[in-house]
């Protein structure tokens, strides 16, 4: 049996030269053999040639390039292109343990599901006394007794090739790159909608982002990511619409700013922010974006599989 994992990167460089030792020491399950897809989401530092240069014992290394800037574009080029009855989504910031593949790919090959979501943990030296479960959901870790902890992540997700005959891909407008979120949260649902099985596994894959991720400047944009995707989400795929979205738009752009005047410190903050302002940015940007999504027409029938056709292509 074959395992694709894809893999797709854009300007880094050097978490990626890291992240592409670290397969090295994962260990192939038996009877499997490993092609690793690297995809290079329209770089311009240095991240081509880190990609052409990666060898691996234990792998095939299959260079990839796809010039549409956003994730879902560079793992739909990843699938596209995979050879793999299973099919791993990972990231280049990811540090894995030599159980890594095993577990992520045990409950597929074992019959008992068809997408598997491993929950991961943050490396030691990023975690924070402060952190929070709305945190860790925005840094794509969330806490295993979350509720996000339950979707499909993808970071770090596993899926048999067959669910693809009923859900071709990841929509284009969703995820890094585009509206920044939700990518993963579209798809799981769109699975599950499907009928296929959903997994989950623990695993001890450390989450080495870049620092700059826990500054309160990245923090202001992760609240605005999450709620514009869910906005997408809520019009397209389910077909719901907000009430009185443009008052409600303003009157929580009036709620943030009562609060951060009542709570100057929490504003002065270098890394991180507090819950409620979080909370706060949410059903802003929620409403702000349901605002642009609801003059456009619906992507797709409601709860379908497959974007409409016009938008296929984007896949």
């Amino acid at each position: 049996m074959l395992i694709s994992i894809i893999l797709s990167a854009r300007n880094r460089a050097s978490s990626l030269s890291q992240a592409l030792q670290s397969p090295k020491h994962v260990a192939v399950p038996d009877e499997c053999s490993c092609e690793l897809l690297v995809v290079d989401n329209s770089s311009t530092d240095l991240t081509p040639a880190v990609i052409t240069e990666a060898k691996l014992p234990n792998m095939v290394v299959c260079p990839l390039y796809e010039p549409r800037i956003g994730q879902s574009c560079a793992r739909n080029v990843g699938v596209l292109e995979s050879r793999g009855e299973l099919i791993v989504s990972t990231d280049d910031d990811l540090l894995y343990t030599a159980d890594w593949l095993d577990k992520m790919v045990g409950p597929v090959r074992r019959g008992g599901a068809e997408e598997v979501t491993g929950v991961m943990h943050i490396a030691p030296h990023l975690e924070r006394d402060w952190m929070l479960p709305p945190h860790r959901t925005l840094l794509a870790v969330p806490s295993t007794d979350s509720q996000a902890a339950t979707e499909l992540i993808g970071t770090n997700m596993a899926i048999h090739r067959q669910v693809l005959e009923r859900v071709p891909g990841f929509d284009p407008e969703l995820g890094p790159g585009q509206l920044g979120f939700g990518e993963d949260t579209l798809f799981g649902a769109q699975l599950r909608q499907a009928g296929q099985r959903t997994a989950r596994v623990p695993l001890d894959a450390e989450h080495h982002f870049l620092p700059e991720r826990l500054t309160r400047v990245n923090f202001l944009s992760h609240p605005k990511k999450l709620r514009r995707s869910a906005a997408y989400t809520t019009h397209h795929w389910e077909h719901e619409s907000l009430k009185m979205t443009r008052v409600n738009f303003t009157r929580k752009i009036a709620q943030l700013a009562v609060w951060r005047a009542a709570h100057p410190a929490e504003v002065r903050n270098s890394e991180g922010m507090h819950p409620r302002e979080i909370h706060h940015l949410r059903s802003l940007h929620l409403y702000g974006q349901a605002l642009i999504e609801r003059r456009r027409p619906r992507n797709y029938e409601r709860y379908g599989l497959v974007k409409k056709l016009g938008i296929l292509s984007t896949y």
